[in-house]
């Protein structure tokens, strides 16, 4: 049987270890600018408190999300769906699949719901409604909600830039 997958970001989950890397270190440079004293050569032009904190919340955040929580890659072998993040991964059989659709806080962002496991978020990127098709092809019972943003996305994509790939074992 045919394996096929959708990459949502092509630079690959390295990329975003390195940004949230940069993001850290900026983090580590306003703890120690906001600490009187840390910095003796600093006598002015602190930041404020409130901006440290909301830097590191969003750091924060932004580091749950998209290490732990958005797929960069799905692929479909046989019946069995598998999913990566930069730091976790997981897999899903195709019957357990209930719905594919986009998010209702963003069409950039497409959701796998499953019976057994968490919900699974994808970067929505040329090439998506292709995986979708795929996965409906082994779990019909799935309900498909289509999204507007991967069609517009496709049609405006040249072939080579889309995130499908099919390989025939």
């Amino acid at each position: 049987m045919a394996r096929v997958r959708y990459t949502a970001f092509y630079p690959g989950p390295w990329f975003i270890v390195a940004v949230l890397a940069i993001m850290g270190a900026v983090a580590i440079f306003l703890i120690a600018t906001a600490v009187p004293g840390a910095i003796p050569e600093l006598r002015s032009g602190r930041p404020p408190l409130f901006f440290v904190f909301a830097w590191l919340a969003i750091l924060a955040w932004n580091a749950y999300i998209w290490l732990f929580r958005f797929a960069w890659q799905l692929e479909l072998s046989g019946d069995v769906l598998t999913w990566r993040t930069p730091f976790r991964y997981g897999e899903v059989i195709a019957a357990d699949i209930r719905e594919i659709g986009p998010s209702p806080l963003s069409q950039q962002i497409s959701v796998i719901t499953s019976a057994s496991r968490p919900k699974i978020y994808a970067l929505t990127q040329s090439g998506f409604t292709q995986f979708a098709q795929e996965l409906l092809r082994v779990a019909p019972s799935a309900r498909y909600r289509e999204n507007s943003y991967a069609i517009r996305r496709a049609r405006h994509t040249r072939q080579w830039a889309s995130g499908f790939r099919r390989f025939d074992d």
